[in-house]
């Protein structure tokens, strides 16, 4: 790993962090709310009918974030929110290693442009699937 691949890594886990930090306390935006309860009742192992038809997507992101905040034995929003931190910082990994194979030069340019573009920089932090699909397109795209 070079000096540039470790500036890129050192920003974007700066700046993830940060925001992090800023909203991990803050009450559920939006969706989150229907989010959170589909994950709570599954890390609570209440799993009904409507956990899995509450929303109009598979139920696959749910289950990993509520199997995650059990296992880690925190099942706080603070806790799903982590989780969706990680799934962010895969995906910007595997971004970042899509854009080096397709030009070496510039990936680290293309991978901040991904990260710090408006539509996707939102939800880096928030309890949607969103990021978790770009990180399984995008493995999908490396191997």
């Amino acid at each position: 790993m070079n000096n540039t691949d470790k500036s890129v890594f050192f920003i974007v886990l700066l700046t993830i962090s940060f925001c992090f930090f800023l909203i991990k306390d803050r009450p559920l935006l939006i969706d989150e709310i229907q989010h959170f309860t589909s994950i709570k009742e599954v890390s609570n192992f209440e799993i009904t009918e409507e956990t899995i038809t509450r929303n109009s997507h598979l139920p696959g992101y749910y289950f990993l974030v509520g199997i995650a905040i059990s296992l880690i034995n925190y099942k706080t929003v603070i806790g799903a929110r982590f989780i969706t931190v990680l799934f962010s910082l895969m995906c910007i990994l595997i971004f970042y290693k899509i854009a080096k194979k397709i030009d070496n030069k510039n990936a680290y340019i293309k991978t901040l442009q991904f990260f710090f573009f408006p539509i996707i920089f939102l939800f880096l932090y928030l309890i949607y699937n969103d990021i978790l699909a770009f990180a399984v397109v995008f493995f999908y795209l490396y191997f």
